[in-house]
């Protein structure tokens, strides 16, 4: 027995020196991956970053980000939970052909609830319902998703813990963006979580601003989402 005893130290370096070795490997090829966006430099007449209101700026923004900016879009500013859900909960109850949601954080509790009481609900109804949620920023609310699945809804992981994934394990999806009949969407920092309720005016209230908008922006949204979706999709859901 103390034979075995002997050896408890070494099998811990052993994996002590596994672990940082992985996190070595990981480091570097996440420095040496380089970025999407190299050499983006567009300034103002006056030295400055360009401002909204110069001609330059909507291509700036399309450069930057990828997305053309479109006119037509109706926007609204929703501020903290108490504006943000009951206005979604409404949209999300009247959608009739699908409902698309993209979401890095959730966690079990009222907000989650009903979320998932609305999706079922609507999903038996013939609503198409797609779910993409961030396999480390949704952990805790897994069995929410197997849940889903069981109620003809489709919920699949971004980005689950792989081993052919460690290079870009790091990289989480932080979108929050939900799109209902492809004609109302959502973004915002809100997340699937109790501490988005209220007003933001307590330490326990996270305050955050939210928009609810429609027009060409929302196809925009739901393309993206899509994309990533369909991305993700080759891969076998949990």
């Amino acid at each position: 027995m103390f034979g075995y005893l002997a050896h408890i130290p070494r099998v811990l370096n052993w994996i002590v020196l596994t672990f940082v070795d992985l996190v070595a490997i990981i480091g570097l090829l996440f420095i040496t991956r380089g970025t999407a966006v190299r050499r983006v430099r567009s300034v103002g007449k006056d030295g400055t970053p360009v401002a909204p209101e110069e001609p330059e700026f909507i291509l700036t923004i399309a450069l930057l980000t990828g997305t053309p900016l479109l006119a037509g879009n109706r926007v609204e500013i929703t501020l903290n939970g108490n504006e943000t859900f009951p206005q979604l909960w409404d949209d999300l109850r009247s959608a009739k052909q699908s409902i698309t949601v993209q979401m890095y954080y959730a966690h079990p509790g009222k907000v989650a609830d009903t979320l998932v009481e609305i999706l079922e609900e609507r999903a038996k109804a013939g609503v198409t319902v797609l779910v993409l949620y961030d396999a480390f920023g949704a952990r805790p609310a897994r069995e929410y998703f197997a849940r889903l699945r069981k109620n003809r809804v489709r919920a699949v992981p971004f980005r689950p813990f792989k081993f052919q994934n460690l290079w870009i394990m790091q990289n989480r999806s932080h979108v929050r963006g939900i799109v209902i009949d492809g004609k109302i969407g959502w973004t915002g920092g809100f997340g699937i979580d109790d501490k988005w309720l209220g007003g933001g005016l307590v330490e326990t209230e996270w305050r955050d601003t939210s928009v609810r908008f429609e027009g060409p922006a929302v196809r925009q949204l739901q393309a993206a989402s899509a994309s990533v979706g369909a991305r993700r999709a080759t891969h076998r859901a949990p």
